[in-house]
This record gives C-alpha cells, structure tokens and sequence, in this order.
C-alpha cells in the first residue's frame, strides 16, 4: 500500500520502530505558543535534522511545555510550515502546545496559529529523530500536524 493510500485509510505505518498513526481530522483554528526556528531550514545535507533536533533538545531542556500557561493538553506539537516548494525546500519548524486564544505569550517564547481546516495528524510514538527525519519526505505535500509521544 502507498504512503497516500495509507493516509487516506488511516493506517498506521512503522518505520524503524516508530510507530505512526495518521487520522484525517478537521480542525478549528487552534493558537500554539512555545519554540520556533529562528531562520528557515532545509533538507539539504540533512541540515533541518541539525535544526529541528538543536530545537527539541532546547525545548526539553528548557522544560518550555511546563512554561507555557493555559495549555489546553499536555500534547506537544511539532509544525512543519511555510515550505518554499517540495521537501528539498527550505521550511519553518515551531514546536509548542495547544493554548486558549487569550492567552499571552511569555517572554522568550513565541505564537503560531494553524488555520480551521482539514489536516492529516500523524501521531508518532518512538524515537522522535526518526519520526521527524523519515516524515519530511511526504510532509511537505499535505496538510498535517504531528503529535510526537
């Protein structure tokens, strides 16, 4: 079965032992606020690894999820956004969780709002570099948001 196939049917995948499971949902806008790149990234001699993983481990060290007030879970979200073209393109990444939209937004973190629409959320449960890594190959091509545990 393809990769788009699979979405569509809301199959799970595994890929070295992560497991992925992808649900067609439809979303109300939802305001995030926590961590983001500061300048795009890139595929290209696997510099977005670099980024993308210097990101998480910023965000974890930093214990950012419990900083964040009004959280609406305790689900942390990983965007893909802003790709310039296909996934060769350069792309913003933000890392962060769900809030109220009244919320304001603690110094030293930032916003990003995902717009009402339908997305592909992939929920990954494994090691989160290779969730991240093996994703970027089709992520750029849908609409999707991630929900690493």
């Amino acid at each position: 079965m393809t990769t788009a196939k699979a979405q569509q049917a809301g199959i799970s995948l595994s890929i070295d032992k992560t497991k992925m499971f992808m649900t067609k949902v439809e979303l109300e806008e939802i305001k995030l606020v926590g961590l983001a790149l500061k300048a795009k990234t890139s595929n290209i001699n696997e510099q977005s690894s670099i980024d993308c993983g210097n990101l998480w481990q910023e965000f974890e060290k930093g214990k950012y999820a419990e900083k964040i007030p009004n959280k609406l879970t305790d689900e942390i979200l990983a965007v893909y956004h802003q790709y310039e073209g296909d996934y060769t393109e350069p792309f913003s990444y933000f890392i962060g969780c769900k809030v109220k939209a009244d919320t304001e937004v603690p110094a030293g973190l930032e916003t990003l709002t995902i717009a009402k629409g339908i997305y592909q959320k992939i929920n990954a449960k494994g090691k989160i570099f290779i969730c991240r890594r093996r994703l970027y190959m089709f992520a750029y091509a849908l609409r999707m948001y991630f929900s690493c545990a």
